[in-house]
């Protein structure tokens, strides 16, 4: 049962990430006196935000004025911070535009990119699938990759199993520090491009199960990652949670240490 609570937790808090829409039982508004009270104030306040079927209240961010954004965002956050998942948490670049993210996202990503490809051109070809020499050709194998379309490689299994835990990691460079899953999603896709298209297609030509498995599976992993780790910075990181979320989520790291960072409510929830 807890399981499954967490899976649909899970899910309402994607969807309302993409959604920007919030929803409540009004079962739970009563016997949550404290947040029905606020929930009823916003919405004698934004009344043309709220739907109400009987069973359920919803209101919608975008529906939701300038002036009343902050009490909204409070309720949101309030709600997370109720049922564990750690909503009241600010991380890195929380309040900044998705540029910023993105600017510290893609520079941060780009390091490893380039440090693999070094890596790759070190192996031997019957690891790597490269030819001998993959930079002589680099040019031709550039244009032959935006000419013909992507091919099934010949990878090991391990190689390409590693793919998706690279989307996760490029998912939550910028979910760690405030994008929403959609944006998180993009951002592991471009990445995943670029290296194909980009760097990679130096030596050879894109992979059919590359693409397909980099940023929607990765994009997968990642959010369960970093609901994960939200879920363990709720209390605080304790040494075991800190050395596994350095293995599991190092982009939380990386953004973000290890130090805990709350939004005050000046609600006093």
């Amino acid at each position: 049962m807890k399981a499954l609570s967490a899976i649909l937790l899970l899910f309402f808090y994607s969807f309302s990430s993409f959604a920007e829409t919030l929803c409540f039982t009004n079962n739970q508004l009563s016997t949550d006196l404290a947040l029905g009270t606020k929930v009823q104030g916003l919405k004698e306040l934004e009344p043309k935000a709220f739907t109400d079927d009987g069973a359920n209240t919803c209101f919608d961010r975008n529906l939701v004025g300038e002036k009343n954004l902050t009490d909204f965002d409070y309720v949101r956050d309030w709600f997370f911070k109720r049922y564990g998942l750690g909503g009241d948490i600010i991380l890195r670049n929380d309040d900044q535009p998705f540029r910023t993210k993105f600017i510290r996202g893609f520079l941060i990503t780009e390091i490893p990119q380039f440090a693999s490809l070094g890596i790759l051109l070190l192996l031997p070809s019957s690891i790597s699938q490269w030819p001998e020499d993959p930079l002589k050709d680099g040019l031709n194998n550039l244009k032959r990759a935006y000419t013909k379309p992507p091919v099934w490689d010949g990878d090991k299994w391990w190689v390409n199993a590693g793919h998706p835990l690279a989307g996760a990691i490029y998912y939550n460079m910028v979910r760690s520090q405030g994008a929403t899953p959609l944006q998180s999603f993009l951002f592991s896709t471009f990445q995943s491009v670029a290296w194909e298209y980009g760097i990679e297609a130096i030596a050879e030509q894109p992979s059919i199960q590359d693409l397909l498995s980099t940023s929607p599976v990765g994009a997968l992993i990642g959010e369960l990652q970093h609901q994960a780790t939200l879920k363990m910075a709720n209390n605080g990181f304790n040494k075991g949670e800190r050395i596994l979320v350095l293995i599991l989520n190092p982009s939380y790291v990386i953004n973000n240490g290890f130090k805990v960072k709350r939004r005050p409510n000046p609600w006093g929830l």
